[in-house]
């Protein structure tokens, strides 16, 4: 690599930093409790608070760019992923918003030191590297968490048959399911149980929990 490519590599690479940095600077903070890792169950010394930092910096620079709205197909796989770290579909559209900018900016160089027509191939493709990656982070979400809900399922429904059979009605068989169970499936059961309690239509709340938990057995 010549020395004006190795000064134009650290030069795209500063410009993606920076853009990042100037994002996190003017994103606002969220207020949090003092226990709020332990209340999200994140173990000391995990990765998961420094994602939550990069997501929360790219989709604040994600809207600030006016980033489009989410299609259907986005907030279904936000739900099966479970809706890692909070995110909307919306602040998925503007992480992906966000990652296209970064990764163009660090594709610059890349593109300015490739010989040929691949310059061209890097400058088209470093965009879309990011603005596909958190397509890809939530498959690869949603998929652990089905397979991991269909080796739940299981002792799940064996327990929503005793619950059903005892005489409990729907909603207390979700809630005591969710309750008895540790596993994410019998946690959707339990979330759709509190949402029903809280007043929101049953049959609304029945039809989401197949999207959370998309098994062909859940639905």
């Amino acid at each position: 690599m010549t020395r004006a490519a190795a000064c134009a590599l650290l030069a795209g690479i500063a410009g993606a930093f920076a853009v990042a940095d100037l994002a996190a600077g003017r994103a606002p903070r969220a207020r949090r409790p003092t226990n709020a890792r332990t209340a999200r169950g994140e173990r000391p010394g995990s990765a998961e608070p420094r994602l939550r930092r990069l997501m929360t910096v790219l989709a604040g620079l994600g809207r600030r760019l006016g980033a489009a709205g989410a299609p259907g197909d986005l907030a279904a796989l936000v739900a099966a992923a479970g809706t890692p770290l909070g995110l909307a579909p919306a602040d998925v559209m503007a992480v992906k918003g966000a990652g296209a900018l970064v990764g163009g900016l660090a594709g610059l160089p890349l593109a300015a030191a490739a010989p040929g027509r691949l310059g061209i191939v890097a400058l088209v493709a470093a965009p879309a590297a990011g603005f596909l990656v958190p397509d890809a982070w939530l498959r690869r979400r949603a998929g652990a968490r089905g397979a991991a809900m269909a080796r739940e399922l299981p002792d799940v429904v064996d327990l929503l048959r005793v619950a059903v059979e005892a005489g409990l009605p729907v909603t207390r068989a979700l809630a005591d399911v969710g309750h008895r169970h540790p596993g994410a499936l019998a946690a959707e059961l339990r979330a759709a149980a509190t949402a029903i309690e809280l007043g929101m239509p049953r049959a609304d709340v029945l039809r989401s929990v197949p999207r959370r938990a998309p098994l062909p057995a859940v639905g």
